[in-house]
């Protein structure tokens, strides 16, 4: 744990998270309803992280919510995770 107290570090939820326990104790922010899908700038990049365990088509909410999200940053680099 020492290191993450000195280098910035974001997670993606990934296949073995399952219920997600873990995920929200290390990594308590607001996110979408329902979905751990998010986005935040870091110096000049904009990175965005998808939740594959939310519905991701083009008719879905994240997908609605990914378009907007990427059309509103100014940012130069955009990194999607």
């Amino acid at each position: 744990m020492g290191l993450i107290k000195e280098i910035p570090v974001m997670g993606a939820r990934g296949r073995n998270d399952r219920s997600g326990t873990l995920w929200n104790r290390y990594f308590p922010f607001d996110f979408e309803p329902y979905a751990n899908y998010l986005s935040y700038d870091y110096g000049p990049v904009h990175v965005v992280v998808l939740d594959t365990y939310h519905d991701y088509g083009p008719e879905s909410e994240q997908f609605a919510w990914l378009t907007d999200d990427l059309a509103s940053t100014t940012s130069p680099w955009k990194v999607v995770v």
